[in-house]
């Protein structure tokens, strides 16, 4: 399903872009998986400094 085009052009105009909820879903699940890793690394490196 596509969005109406005023939607699509905001969305440009906003240097936005439409993506399929797969996409995003995919897109949110690689996200939490860095947040999750960078919080490892966080704390691998506060141990280390201590």
């Amino acid at each position: 399903m596509n969005p109406p085009p005023e939607v699509a052009q905001w969305l440009t105009s906003h240097n936005m872009r439409i993506v399929p909820n797969d996409e995003y879903l995919r897109m949110v699940a690689e996200h939490m998986e860095m947040k999750q890793q960078i919080e490892r690394v966080k704390e691998y490196c506060e141990a280390l400094v201590q």
